[in-house]
């Protein structure tokens, strides 16, 4: 009777038992990252040719001859950049953004790149193997030495990939000095306000606030606070934000340069008149010198001295 029952106690470890368990085409996987990068990159594509056309008007209104670099990557960095340069330096600051953003951008990319081509294959592979077996139990179906390597490689990426965050970050911390200096400069009001809009819509509201700003003209070229002169800056005299007049005390003002000589704590004194007066051009008059006369008159004759002793010629004489 217990011939009926016939059970095979053999397991073979390293095999996938079939039991409860779903095969997941890798290829799958890769389907599904390339629909969801596909549409990520239809609409980056789409702010990107927004953002291109707002940088290039804005290059084109100040006079640069290479605006075209802003529909390249990379190079529209190094555009951004000079834009931003260029209202520092019109406005008496010395700034290299126009270096800074693309070297970092192009460090940032390649080590994005080198992390993604270093762990994608292995990465798949094991998401592939946890859907697959529905459990933490995933390595028992792959030699050990093939799941170290596998962790190995990740833990690579994951480390470039890490380093390549950290340089993005500090090269996003530029770009949004160089973009608030640039909304400063066309839209000084709203500078703020686009600012922290641009920060909290990153990569949306941007290329929109460029095409906002791209036919005005900026603050830097139609009231410039100075000019440079021999390598210095010299500012303008009672340049302030109030207006073209300069009568405000904003950037560059400076309060000992409104006249030659000007000190506020000077207390000005009244004029001192000499001890014996003046004559008439103003030359000091010494006591019994009569003052000369003036062009044209008749010459007086000069008067008798008074007696000291009054008008009597005798001085025993009572007047």
């Amino acid at each position: 009777m217990y011939n009926d029952y016939n059970f095979d106690y053999n397991f073979n470890w390293g095999q996938n038992p079939g039991y409860g368990t779903q095969e997941v085409d890798p290829e799958l996987i890769f389907s599904v990252f390339g629909i969801f990068f596909a549409v990520m990159a239809i609409i980056g594509l789409l702010f990107y040719i927004l953002r291109a056309v707002g940088l290039m008007g804005i290059a084109k209104r100040r006079g640069f001859p290479n605006s075209w670099l802003a529909w390249i990557p990379f190079a529209n960095a190094y555009l951004f950049g000079k834009v931003a340069d260029d209202i520092s330096y019109r406005n008496g600051q010395i700034k290299a953004f126009r270096k800074i953003l693309p070297a970092l951008e192009i460090v940032a990319s390649v080590g994005v790149a080198i992390s993604f081509a270093v762990m994608m294959e292995p990465l798949v592979e094991v998401l592939s193997a946890m859907i697959t077996y529905r459990d933490q139990a995933w390595s028992f179906y792959y030699p050990q030495t093939q799941v170290d390597s596998m962790l190995f490689t990740i833990g690579i990426g994951a480390m470039i990939m890490m380093i390549a965050m950290v340089v993005a970050a500090v090269y996003v911390v530029f770009h949004y000095i160089a973009l608030y200096r640039i909304y400063k400069d066309y839209s000084p009001n709203e500078a703020v306000i686009f600012l922290v809009l641009s920060i909290f819509l990153s990569g949306i509201f941007e290329p929109i606030s460029l095409l906002i700003i791209k036919n005005r003209t900026g603050a830097s070229i139609t009231n410039p606070p100075g000019q440079w002169v021999n390598g210095v800056f010299q500012y303008n005299m009672g340049y302030g934000y109030s207006g073209a007049q300069g009568n405000g005390q904003g950037y560059g003002y400076n309060p000992y340069a409104q006249q030659p000589g000007y000190n506020p704590y000077y207390q000005p004194q009244p004029p001192q008149q000499p001890p014996y007066g003046t004559g008439y051009n103003g030359a000091q008059q010494a006591p019994g010198q009569q003052a000369p006369q003036q062009p044209g008159q008749p010459q007086t004759p000069p008067q008798a001295p008074n007696p000291p002793y009054g008008n009597n010629q005798n001085p025993g004489q009572n007047s």
